[in-house]
């Protein structure tokens, strides 16, 4: 709730408090990460990822929600190689067959002019929707690449 209000601090109070107390689950972290991209802190999302995943409980492996928090973070920065081992990831997972998951992969490419990663997994994902084919066609106009978007 303080995360969407943009009350970023006592977001992140109580989200502390329920690591402490050791009830933090993956809808808590998604949560506090996505309070994070609300407010263009990319570098802290990447950061509290790391920590949910060292943390290495079974309750906390990232989901679908994670991965679409994450990715964008990736693409924003210009951490196409850090989007690569999210994608590696999500195929591991089997997440990759999460339309949303896919679109976030591409777009992460496509932010980081990488437009031949982001046209093969645009080429692989067997549902598409238009926020993919926007992805993909804005990453080709962004480097001048007209004819192909």
């Amino acid at each position: 709730m303080y995360g969407k209000c943009g009350l970023l601090g006592h977001a992140r109070q109580v989200f502390d408090e329920t690591v402490v107390r050791e009830t933090a689950d993956v809808i808590s972290w998604n949560s506090i990460v996505a309070a994070y991209v609300q407010k263009d802190e990319d570098k802290k999302v990447l950061e509290l990822f790391d920590l949910m995943v060292s943390l290495n409980s079974f309750d906390l492996r990232p989901d679908a929600v994670s991965l679409v928090n994450v990715l964008p973070a990736c693409g924003s920065l210009g951490a196409w190689k850090r989007g690569k081992q999210l994608q590696g990831y999500a195929i591991r997972r089997c997440l990759d067959e999460d339309v949303f998951v896919g679109n976030a992969i591409v777009d992460m490419y496509a932010k980081c002019k990488r437009l031949d990663d982001a046209n093969k997994v645009f080429e692989l994902m067997e549902v598409k929707d238009v926020v993919s084919w926007n992805a993909l066609v804005t990453g080709y106009s962004q480097i001048g690449r007209f004819d192909e978007a």
